[in-house]
C-alpha cells in the first residue's frame, strides 16, 4: 500500500475568508463598494453568523474592509502601512 498524502484541513473561518475574498474579486469590488450583509453571507455559504463575523473581522484588521455605522461593510482604499508595520513587528519578534 502506498503512502497517503496528508489532507489539509482548514477551519470554517479560513474557508469563508477565502470565499469572501474571491467574492470581492469576482464582483470587481473596489474602494467604497459595499459588501453583502452578514446574514447574506451566512445564507450564501451555509455557515453560522459567528463564522462570517470572524472572517470579516480578519479582513477589517488587515485593512481590506471597514464597517461604517449606517452604511455597512465597505471596501477600503489600499494601505500598505499596516502590512509593513505588522511585518516589521514580526521581524523584531523573530530576532
Amino acid at each position: 500500500m502506498g503512502k497517503l498524502n496528508k489532507i489539509e484541513v482548514q477551519s470554517l473561518k479560513t474557508q469563508v475568508l477565502q470565499e469572501i475574498k474571491q467574492y470581492i474579486l469576482d464582483q470587481g469590488l473596489t474602494e467604497g463598494d459595499r459588501l453583502p450583509t452578514e446574514r447574506a453571507f451566512t445564507e450564501m455559504y451555509g455557515v453560522s453568523r459567528s463564522v462570517v463575523r470572524e472572517a470579516l473581522s480578519y479582513l477589517e484588521h488587515t485593512g481590506v474592509i471597514e464597517t461604517v455605522q449606517g452604511r455597512g461593510t465597505l471596501i477600503k482604499a489600499p494601505d500598505v502601512s499596516s502590512l509593513v508595520e505588522g511585518f516589521l513587528f514580526s521581524f523584531q519578534v523573530a530576532n
